[in-house]
């Protein structure tokens, strides 16, 4: 972890006035979108105690964020979550991202969480690596559904069981 010790990495809930950072971060991966200010304050807003929004901080500096979101608002998909999580461009490769795996994992199954989904552009080699070796699945892919400014890319659906 580069000098990084766990301890040394603080993981929350995410409030309100994390909206800045939260949408500085996400654009740092996704600059083309159309996300503004009032878009993650929404996200803040939406998280509760069964779709929790988690930033990582290190001295007080929010260096990264996760959220769970209900896959399709569908009862019948209670016990499902897609998974977002963001790291810092200069704080990536460091254990931020599984520092809050961990607090995601140590929360899944009290919020009746069985299965995670997560949606990686194909592009994003690093995170499709990442996420396998936390033994998340490739359940399939969304053929050129990305439409970046000057590439298309697929959407890889991963996914993973929760078990106690």
């Amino acid at each position: 972890m580069s000098g990084l010790t766990p301890s040394a990495i603080k993981v929350r809930y995410a409030v309100l006035d994390d909206a800045p950072a939260i949408l500085e971060i996400y654009q740092q991966h996704i600059p083309f979108d159309d996300i503004n200010l009032l878009s993650a304050v929404h996200w803040i807003e939406q998280a509760n105690s069964h779709r929790p929004m988690w930033v990582a901080t290190i001295d007080g500096e929010l260096i990264g964020w996760c959220s769970l979101e209900s896959y399709y608002g569908l009862k019948v998909l209670d016990h499902m979550a897609e998974l977002s999580l963001y790291i810092a461009k200069s704080w990536r490769r460091k254990g931020i991202g599984r520092q809050l795996m961990a607090e995601v994992m140590a929360n899944a199954l009290c919020i009746n969480l069985t299965n995670l989904v997560v949606n990686v552009f194909s592009g994003n080699e690093s995170s499709i690596r990442f996420f396998e070796s936390l033994n998340f699945q490739r359940y399939g892919a969304l053929p050129r559904v990305v439409k970046m400014p000057h590439h298309t890319e697929d959407i890889i659906v991963m996914g993973l069981e929760i078990t106690g």
